[in-house]
This record gives structure tokens, C-alpha cells and sequence, in this order.
């Protein structure tokens, strides 16, 4: 990922390795009515946007009624999300909130019911997603066969989806729409059960059975 980084021009200098994998931020203490249907929160940029898989979201989006998506994050591919959904019309259907601090982050992830995450090649877990499942969010995920998603534990609350076939997600988000409910304190209790699945010595499991180790 680093080299990645690098070879797309990003100074090495601003490139940060985290070895803890999630610093726990509190879950709430009560029942928790989400207020949003879809939530993303993301760097917002022209390098990855194909990578992280925004416009085959919208895309599907144009097939979808009331259905709405947050989309919190700041850069350069914005204005382009922005354009796009003013062109077909579905800019209704989502809203912008730009860059978000820690705490805002996770008050979105509070408020969500699913969280998005349609990346291509990124892997699991990401912290992003670590963060959103202890939250209580359910979680639609790119199928990704690079990725770690056969790997993740059977609690984890996944829906798995396909990015490329337009009216199947399309379908998938219909459906996951209707699911909206309160975040309980049992919802909360699984959360963190499935995310202490996923210690250092875990992951190091994990990235050495990938690469043969």
C-alpha cells in the first residue's frame, strides 16, 4: 500500500503506518434510532475514486427510490460526485457533508444504519470499517476476491454485493433500506465481539496465509 502511495506521488514523509488496528471509541449506553439509511465517509480523492468505488454507488443510485446516502469526506474528486449526481438528477438522494473531525465521524457512524464500503483491492479489515461495525452499522461490502472478506468472522454483519452489477446493488440497497431499526444494546454487545476477533495476533495470521508464509 505504501509503494502504492509513493509511485502515485505521495511524499513518503506523509505516509503513516498504524499498528493498532482500532482504538476503541465508546459505544452508547442506550437504544440508538439511526437517522440515516447509508453513510460513507471517505478521502474524497481523483487518484482512488475508481479504487474505492463512488460512482458505481451513484450509479446504482439512479435505479433506487428513497433511498438516501451520506457522504462525508473532503478532496479533489468532491466537485466531480457533486456533478455527477446534479447530471443524472439524484442529487436528492445524496448528501455532502464534507470533511468531518473524529468526533463527527463517529457520530455519523451512530446515526447510520449501513455503512458503505465498495473498495476494490483495499482489503478488510480497514479501520474505517472496524470503526462503523462498533458503532453498530451493518456493513455493504465489494466482494472483492483480493481482498479478506472469506476470511472475516460469520458474525460480522456483511452484505456482500457485487459493485459492477448496477441492478443488483441497486436491489441490495432497496432492500437493506427497509431494514432500518434501533441499534440495542445486544446489536452493540456483537459488535464489539466481532471486532475482538481481530487482534494483532489475528491479523498477522491472516496477511501470512495470503502471501504463503
Amino acid at each position: 500500500g505504501k509503494a502504492r502511495l509513493e509511485a502515485l506521488g505521495v511524499p513518503s514523509e506523509n505516509i503513516t503506518h498504524i499498528n493498532n488496528i482500532l482504538e476503541q471509541s465508546g459505544q452508547p449506553s442506550t437504544d440508538i434510532k439511526p437517522e440515516h439509511q447509508f453513510l460513507i465517509i471517505a478521502r474524497l480523492d481523483k487518484f482512488d475514486a475508481k479504487i474505492k468505488g463512488f460512482f458505481y454507488l451513484l450509479r446504482a443510485l439512479r435505479q433506487c427510490k428513497n433511498i438516501g446516502v451520506v457522504i462525508a469526506g473532503s478532496g479533489d474528486a468532491k466537485a466531480l460526485l457533486e456533478a455527477y449526481c446534479q447530471r443524472f438528477n439524484i442529487q436528492d438522494k445524496v448528501s455532502f457533508r464534507g470533511f468531518v473531525d473524529d468526533k463527527e465521524k463517529i457520530s455519523l457512524m451512530r446515526a447510520a444504519s449501513v455503512f458503505v464500503h465498495l473498495s476494490d483491492g483495499e482489503g478488510l479489515p480497514c479501520i474505517a470499517v472496524m470503526e462503523a461495525i462498533e458503532q453498530g452499522c451493518r456493513i455493504l461490502v465489494h466482494d472483492d476476491p483480493r481482498g479478506d472478506v472469506s476470511r472475516l468472522v460469520r458474525k460480522m454483519p456483511l452484505i456482500p454485493v457485487d459493485r459492477y452489477k448496477s441492478s443488483l446493488l441497486a436491489e441490495t440497497l432497496q432492500k437493506e433500506a427497509k431494514k432500518q431499526k434501533n441499534k440495542t444494546k445486544v446489536i452493540f454487545t456483537q459488535a464489539k465481539n466481532s471486532i475482538n476477533h481481530y487482534s494483532a495476533e489475528n491479523v498477522v495470521k491472516i496477511i501470512a496465509a495470503k502471501i504463503g508464509l
